[in-house]
């Protein structure tokens, strides 16, 4: 009775076993033209329409990268096959010669991004101006896999930043960093600030009829306040409309080259005045050369007044 039971079980695995093997043996592999994977890896069942699954997860390779192409051909497709063991006359193919693939990706939405780092840039840039950034153009056509974008933004010195500043962003996709890539922007300043009221001739002294407030771009200059300006003069005529800036003003000699002067000759007990002739200007402490009226010598000085030059 077991002899025949035993004769049973053998005979029903043998023509199982036989039927699976002609079933893989027609089993039939139609290639697809094109194909977009949303995976890093790509399987046979992933490229073809199978006739039999015992096929379906034949690994073939590595998807392309988001915004690029990979090409299989058939014969590419059957050596993979054969490395899994799988005989050439057990399957056959139908369909294309040569498969595209694509992975699925979205392209970076660049205005989300320019309105991250305008805002971040208008929280760090901590003064009473108004700021227009403008994108510097070069990561308009990024690429990215499918998934949830976000952006982790870097650090700037707010103390020195400068008209272009390039800030770093951390590019993820479903909480992974996916790459790095610097963010170009241009910063243009507007403040109110002391113009030229009219034409104003070089060594002109400013006195507040000569000048007025407007709002202009003061990106890379550096306008001076109303407190620096008047009673300073003009190192050169500026034109109406001007924005008067600390290069462009001095401090007026308070001697002038021509002017009368006493010199003072201090020693370490005694004083001596004498009348002399400026011959160069000189603001407060500087440094002139004098001519003793009398002596007809050339004597180097220091300005202590308008009137008072100081030989020591």
């Amino acid at each position: 009775m077991i002899g025949k039971l035993l004769k049973v079980i053998f005979l029903i695995g043998l023509f199982v076993f036989l039927l699976d093997s002609k079933s893989l043996a027609l089993t039939t592999i139609e290639l697809k033209e094109n194909v977009c994977l949303a995976q890093e890896e790509i399987f046979l069942k992933d490229l073809a329409n199978l006739s039999n699954t015992v096929l379906d997860n034949i690994y073939i390779g590595k998807s392309p990268l988001p915004g690029r192409e990979r090409y299989i051909t058939q014969d590419y497709v059957r050596l993979k096959i054969l490395q899994a063991k799988i005989k050439e006359g057990d399957f056959q193919f139908t369909g294309a010669k040569r498969i595209k693939i694509v992975t699925s990706s979205q392209k970076l939405d660049m205005a989300e991004l320019t309105n991250r780092v305008k805002n971040y840039l208008l929280e760090v840039i901590k003064i009473n101006q108004r700021l227009e950034i403008k994108l510097i153009a070069g990561n308009e056509n990024i690429i990215l896999p499918m998934g949830k974008v976000e952006f982790e933004l870097g650090t700037l010195d707010s103390q020195n930043l400068k008209r272009q500043v390039y800030l770093p962003v951390d590019i993820k996709v479903d909480g992974f960093r996916y790459r790095t890539i610097r963010i170009g922007v241009e910063i243009h300043r507007f403040a109110n600030v002391l113009i030229a009221a009219k034409p104003l001739d070089r060594f002109h002294v400013l006195t507040p009829l000569d000048v007025k407030f407007e709002e202009r771009e003061i990106t890379g200059i550096n306008p001076a306040p109303l407190e620096e300006v008047i009673g300073k003069r003009l190192k050169i005529p500026v034109r109406e409309g001007k924005i008067l800036t600390y290069d462009l003003i001095e401090t007026p000699p308070l001697i002038k080259r021509g002017d009368i002067v006493t010199i003072k000759m201090e020693g370490e007990f005694l004083v001596v005045g004498t009348k002399g002739v400026a011959k160069e200007d000189g603001r407060l402490g500087d440094k002139i050369r004098v001519e003793n009226r009398g002596s007809k010598k050339i004597i180097i000085g220091i300005v202590e007044d308008n009137e008072t030059v100081v030989v020591k």
